[in-house]
């Protein structure tokens, strides 16, 4: 998403995008899977985590599971309203409903995080 945007909006070609299969969800694990191989046919051991605060974390984790070296990037500078979010960052018209508001995504992530550490993620 975030990829394709920074296309879309403002002219900046990625080297890679990661792409759901047809009619899934592409998770942040599965983000981070699909950029691992890329990154490893690459040469590439290290990354710049560049996420929202709340889901820094999983993003960080979910790199590390890859055995890539994270290094992160403070973004505490963006004007959230100015994409038509609200000063914490959510859009209270996402499609996706735990991410319109703070508590309902905070509970989201840790229910998230649980799973994750279930599963060795």
């Amino acid at each position: 998403e975030i990829a394709g945007e920074l296309e879309s909006s403002h002219g900046i070609q990625p080297d890679f995008k990661a792409e759901p299969s047809p009619g899934q969800y592409l998770d942040t694990f599965g983000v981070m899977s699909q950029f691992s191989s890329w990154m490893k046919d690459k040469g590439v051991s290290s990354v710049m985590v560049l996420s929202h605060k709340d889901h820094a974390v999983r993003c960080a984790k979910s790199a590390q599971h890859f055995n890539l070296v994270v290094h992160g990037a403070p973004l505490s500078l963006i004007s959230w309203p100015e994409f038509g979010c609200d000063a914490d960052g959510y859009d209270h018209n996402s499609t996706q409903l735990w991410t319109r508001e703070r508590p309902p995504y905070i509970s989201h992530e840790l229910k998230v995080r649980s799973k994750m550490m279930f599963n060795k993620q």
